[in-house]
């Protein structure tokens, strides 16, 4: 029988810099309230979740449709997020705000073990606005 040989390169290229296009920090009640309305709206049917990290509960999101450009700079180390919005809180598996006069459930991921979002959320620890949402 012939000997099999593989012989893959394995190439880690790890993320470089992380652009944030838009940092919106909350209160705690907006951030939540503004999450599951945002869910409702898209009629997903699904139990909303966040991440957190050192008293830090965030949610990331991403171009649509990601630009040639865009596609270029991630290949090279560079993430382009649209939006980070967050706001201070401590963990809980489930947080449980009323939203419209009813509780619902979100979800929180403890995030561990992840350096480019350790690095986001010591970003955001010190992060000063220009204009804080009341």
């Amino acid at each position: 029988m012939p000997e099999i040989v593989s012989m893959v390169n394995v190439t880690y290229s790890p993320i470089k810099e992380i652009i944030i296009h838009e940092i919106r920090e909350f209160p705690p009640q907006q951030f939540f309230e503004t999450l599951v309305m945002g869910i409702q709206a898209q009629a997903q049917g699904i139990t909303p979740s966040v991440s957190w990290l050192d008293g830090i509960t965030f949610a990331i999101g991403n171009y649509a449709a990601a630009s040639e450009r865009i596609v270029n700079e991630q290949l090279d180390g560079k993430v382009h997020y649209a939006f980070v919005h967050f706001t201070r809180t401590s963990y809980e598996a489930e947080k449980r705000p009323t939203v419209s006069g009813r509780q619902v459930v979100v979800r929180m991921i403890k995030l561990e073990n992840n350096p480019p979002l350790e690095d986001v959320v010591k970003f955001l620890q010190n992060f000063k606005p220009d204009n804080p949402v009341s």
